[in-house]
């Protein structure tokens, strides 16, 4: 009589339970990593926006005629750069702070510094700073 050998191909339980476990760490893994990559993107555009806000800015007050020096001037932008305030008082629209002076070069006499900062807002260590020395030009 011949013998009825049954094979079972099928897994056990404890290699299902082990392949969910390695299945759920990877899974994690690549979760935390998606979310580290989208929080690194956001801040890595708030510093771009805000170092093109300070170059804007700084081409500005290099192409002024005339410079005279000045205490700290602020003025508040919107997520896209647009101007929402200017002075100390606080705009429900402001995502951006820029602020500049210009002051007498201590090496030069006839130069002035430009100082341009930008900050984002809510993120921190999201700032640009750039600054610059031009000869005075007087009329």
């Amino acid at each position: 009589m011949p013998k009825n050998t049954v094979h079972d191909h099928g897994f056990s339980l404890v290699e299902s339970v082990l392949a969910i476990g390695v299945l759920a760490t990877a899974l994690i893994t690549l979760a935390q990593l998606i979310s580290t990559s989208v929080a690194t993107g956001a801040r890595a555009r708030y510093t771009t926006v805000a170092a093109v806000l300070a170059a804007q800015k700084m081409e500005e007050l290099r192409s002024t005629k005339v410079l005279e020096t000045s205490a700290v001037i602020a003025e508040y932008l919107d997520g896209s750069g647009r101007v929402t305030c200017v002075g100390i008082g606080e705009c429900a629209s402001m995502v951006y702070v820029r602020r500049w002076s210009m002051a007498p070069f201590a090496a030069q006499p006839d130069a002035v510094l430009i100082q341009v900062s930008v900050a984002h807002l809510r993120v921190r260590h999201r700032e640009a700073r750039l600054a610059s020395v031009r000869a005075r030009i007087r009329e």
